[in-house]
């Protein structure tokens, strides 16, 4: 979504086409600008611009056959809230009147405490999402709950993935909730505690090839597998999803 209202971008022919063909349903992603701050404060409280964007997303979603979209919209100012969540608001009613539906992906949240998110996060990043708006004005939200910035371990720790989960359910009704699980892996130095690498099956096969001693363990505090290991005198623990781990997080679903 460009700061005017119009759409740039494309989605690939040959999807589409495997998509219709097994009748499968496409919510595309529409973002802001790629995450531009600027973009989003073009238009967001703009009604003509606002007017724009939802006509042209409507428009594109009837000519292609999408089931609906999905406002993935981040990087924005705390101040952008309310605007925010009206855009969305005007957005689901004018989809809803088209057929069309709507989900809006939101960065985790443990509570509406500003001092609870480091470094300027709330400000810059979380504090735009109401989530009791923006799920009475979608049919779901797509919550980011995959990547705990305060993590020295696990991608998504079990005990704060429980946070996240139990503010979501004290806001957002629970036929409304989408949760993020993590499909990758987080590689931390031992010594300086720094993340030196991210990556999913084929960068764990390849540490396990390259060192078959290394220790394979679980934690149970964090419900979360490592493996430990020495390159070149260094230690490193690499904390990824396993079937244990990820069985784990399905039975807050559940």
């Amino acid at each position: 979504m460009n700061g005017d209202g119009t759409l740039s971008g494309s989605l690939d022919k040959d999807v589409l086409a495997f998509t219709k063909k097994h009748k499968m349903k496409v919510m595309p992603l529409v973002t802001n600008g790629g995450f531009s701050r600027a973009a989003a404060k073009a238009f967001l409280g703009d009604s003509q611009k606002e007017a724009t964007a939802i006509a042209a997303m409507t428009a594109e979603a009837r000519d292609r056959g999408y089931w609906g979209w999905q406002f993935d919209f981040e990087q924005m100012d705390a101040s952008d809230r309310d605007a925010y969540s009206a855009f969305v608001r005007k957005a689901y009613a004018a989809f809803k009147a088209q057929g069309l539906a709507l989900s809006v992906a939101v960065i985790a949240k443990v509570s509406d405490r500003p001092s609870d998110y480091k470094d300027g996060l709330w400000d810059n990043l979380i504090g735009v999402y109401d989530y009791g708006a923006l799920s009475a004005s979608s049919d779901f939200l797509s919550i980011m709950s995959y990547d705990d910035p305060d993590s020295k371990g696990p991608v998504a720790p079990f005990p704060w993935y429980d946070r996240v989960f139990t503010y979501a359910l004290a806001r957002v009704p629970n036929n409304k909730i989408s949760l993020g699980i993590p499909l990758y892996y987080w590689q931390w130095n031992d010594a300086t505690q720094k993340l030196v690498g991210i990556g999913g099956v084929e960068g764990i096969d390849n540490v396990l090839t390259k060192h078959p001693s290394a220790q394979i363990g679980y934690d149970s505090a964090q419900k979360s597998p490592y493996i430990k290991y020495s390159a070149s005198g260094v230690s490193y623990t690499l904390w990824y999803e396993n079937a244990k781990s990820i069985g784990e997080k399905l039975k807050i679903v559940k």
